[in-house]
């Protein structure tokens, strides 16, 4: 039973007679995109994770995610399993950031942490901002009364003609791809006269090399010569981290495929496709957004064969386009997408408050940072938000300035300016 003194403005709480697990301490809000939301294991897989995951038993650390959640009203409570013990069972999959900063204050506090993570990967700082705050900032006042205008039934029909949309523009995939002909590959032949073809160095992100701007397929041939003793022999096809999806061909019959940005392709390559002399390998890159192609380690591009030796295969490659998703206009917009104006501090902030935290801890920026001077008023107007939104006074706000991660000359790499505004804030 949970209920306010008659007498005094105190909360009390009265448990039937047995054994509880409760502690009472500091809780931190973790938030964010992916620097934030990385876990220690699964797709983060940080420094040593395995020896890290292994050693946190920490029962006085709590744990507790926030379940994704747009919302175009706020909500009033919050999806989550709850509240767990910091143990290697619970950890692998929690935010390294906010493990991390809870153990070291626990260590040196001694004092209970429970460290609530609330992120989404690629998101926006303006959707983790209240209505009532953006609707004071020019740039954001009527993307955010559109937001709060769309009623349950909207967001239904709004869904509908989402998935009709994106069906159709999955369809164009082949249908308007260059290179397939009633959705099938016709720039795999060993035939193919492809000296027409330009070259790219590889391996490389193609917005680095000749294709700045595109978003959309594109075709990669390489003729790699054998030695007659690799003849009938099975070989392993090796060509790194491909961003986003990849389909493979070794003289024009498919080895292998994947649609997973930073996951090495490594694809056997049966014995009789393999034959001495010229053999041709081609792949069909689609890249839906942000950076495209073949982008790990020189080393990585290599065809390995028998006795444990390997050809290069880093070095130009022909390309071709076949697709570019520009020409069939801009994505469509899901309802539940959550790059909109306030949704994820309606479905993931606000139904948190006003629970008492002790601050803040938040690691965003790269989704804004092709508008970084705007951040400079965004940025601290959220976290004016949020401590109003609390109604705790003046918590501690920490945030992490981004990291030079690809640095590259001042048209590609936008993360300098941003990082001046998270300064300035």
């Amino acid at each position: 039973d949970v209920y306010k003194s008659q007498f005094r403005d105190e909360l009390f709480v009265s448990f039937p007679r047995g054994r509880y697990d409760v502690l009472v301490g500091e809780v931190w809000l973790a938030s964010g995109q992916s620097n934030m939301g990385m876990p220690l294991a699964g797709w983060g897989r940080i420094l040593d994770y395995e020896t890290e995951i292994a050693r946190a038993h920490y029962p006085k650390i709590r744990l507790f995610t926030v379940e994704r959640a747009t919302a175009m009203q706020p909500l009033p409570e919050v999806g989550s399993t709850g509240w767990h013990p910091c143990s290697p069972g619970a950890v692998a999959e929690f935010s390294s950031t906010a493990y991390f900063f809870a153990r070291r204050v626990h260590r040196e506090t001694g004092v209970p942490i429970g460290v609530i993570n609330s992120t989404w990967g690629g998101t926006v700082a303006e959707a983790w901002t209240s209505a009532e705050t953006l609707e004071t900032i020019d740039d954001f006042r009527d993307a955010t009364r559109e937001v709060r205008a769309t009623a349950a039934e909207d967001r239904v029909e709004m869904r509908r003609a989402f998935e009709e949309a994106m069906a159709a523009r999955q369809r164009a995939l082949t249908e308007d791809d260059e290179g397939l002909a009633d959705g099938a590959p016709i720039w795999v032949g060993t035939d193919l006269d492809d000296s027409a073809w330009p070259t790219m160095e590889l391996p490389t992100k193609w917005e680095d090399a000749d294709l700045p701007e595109l978003d959309g397929v594109v075709w990669f041939r390489s003729e790699v010569e054998l030695p007659a003793s690799w003849e009938g022999s099975e070989l392993t096809l090796s060509l790194g981290p491909i961003d986003d999806a990849d389909e493979t061909f070794f003289n024009g019959v498919p080895v292998g495929s994947m649609d997973a940005w930073n996951v090495p392709r490594r694809y056997p390559v049966p014995a009789e496709l393999v034959r001495a002399g010229g053999n041709a390998i081609t792949v069909r890159v689609l890249d839906t957004w942000w950076s495209g192609g073949l982008w790990g380690e020189v080393g990585d591009l290599r065809l390995e064969g028998p006795e444990g030796k390997s050809i290069r295969l880093a070095g130009p490659w022909r390309y071709r386009v076949g697709l570019d998703l520009g020409e069939l206009g801009p994505m469509p917009v899901s309802p539940d997408e959550p790059n909109r104006p306030t949704v994820l501090y309606n479905g993931m902030i606000e139904p948190l408050a006003p629970f008492a935290i002790r601050g803040v801890i938040w690691y965003q920026g790269e989704s804004n940072s092709s508008r970084a001077h705007q951040y400079r008023t965004l940025f601290p107007a959220l976290i004016r938000d949020w401590r109003s939104t609390w109604g705790q006074g003046d918590f501690p706000f920490y945030f992490v300035q981004l990291a030079a991660f690809e640095p590259g000359p001042p048209e590609v790499d936008k993360w300098p300016e941003l990082r001046e505004a998270q300064a300035q804030a």
